[in-house]
């Protein structure tokens, strides 16, 4: 039937198919019982796993991710590679995808329609309530060059200015963040356990484990008392997109060189290839 209709076959169009009836229904506040419902219907096989292996396509734990998203009541993340998914501009995520290089075009745009599309939740009438941590490395790697990191810093201070939206910076002589692990976004819900979501190149986990949601909860908690508050966030944004405004026109990254927290330039080295794939 698909064929007949002049539209791709195959798991790439079921796929897409099964993503974009997830992300409109997740816009339009549908209730989760009726979400899984009618993704059961459109689904063309599951394997039963909360483990997701990544596809060629979008990858295959995005559908999980919306529906965590879309009922979660508080969403806190800790990113110490890249700027979360649901907070990037549609440049920065673009120059992400082209970095990492063998996505074909039109693969790249399908990848950044979704990104937006998820970026719904925030504006939704009762949208969760957000609580990012982002390294100060992350903020500082360079993608797209210094037009693309002058939008997206000021995008970020727009976007903690929304009232359930907190964004913090922590800074790179705060301490070794690297002992506290890689990136990770814990989703509360007024219905069901909270889950932990955890990305890599190749696969994704959701953690349902109490002990070890709690152990996501205390690296947040440690988190919450070292990054900057909500204002001082907001004027490390600002002073890091003058920087990139004031820039002169230069080589594009990726560069090897890379800046110290303390030493007033901008990092020019580009974000870590493992990381750019994530969902979120």
């Amino acid at each position: 039937m698909v064929a007949e209709q002049g539209l791709p076959d195959g798991d790439g169009y079921a796929h897409r198919f099964r993503t974009d009836v997830a992300l409109y229904l997740s816009s339009c506040g549908v209730a989760r019982s009726e979400l899984e419902r009618v993704l059961d219907l459109v689904r063309d096989g599951d394997d039963g796993y909360w483990l997701r292996p990544h596809g060629e396509q979008l990858p295959d734990e995005l559908r999980s991710l919306i529906v965590q998203e879309s009922t979660a009541g508080a969403i806190t993340s800790y990113e110490p590679l890249l700027i979360p998914g649901l907070l990037q501009t549609e440049d920065y995520a673009r120059a992400l995808f082209r970095w990492v290089g063998g996505i074909p075009e039109v693969d790249v745009e399908l990848r950044v329609r979704a990104r937006m599309a998820r970026q719904s939740l925030l504006r939704r009438r009762v949208p969760p309530s957000f609580t990012f941590f982002i390294h100060e490395h992350a903020l500082r790697a360079v993608a797209g060059g210094a037009t693309v990191m002058h939008e997206q810093l000021l995008h970020l201070v727009l976007a903690s200015a929304r009232p359930h939206c907190a964004i913090r910076v922590l800074l790179a002589n705060a301490g070794p963040h690297g002992a506290l692990g890689g990136a990770f976004c814990l989703m509360t819900h007024p219905d069901h356990p909270a889950v932990a979501y955890v990305e890599n190149h190749t696969a994704s986990l959701f953690v349902e484990d109490r002990e070890q949601v709690a152990a996501h909860r205390l690296i947040l908690n440690r988190l919450a008392g070292m990054a900057l508050d909500g204002r001082q966030s907001q004027e490390w944004f600002a002073a890091r997109a003058s920087e990139h405004d004031r820039a002169e026109a230069g080589p594009r990254w990726p560069h090897n060189e890379r800046a110290s927290s303390t030493g007033g330039k901008v990092v020019t080295a580009a974000p870590e290839q493992a990381t750019v794939l994530r969902s979120w």
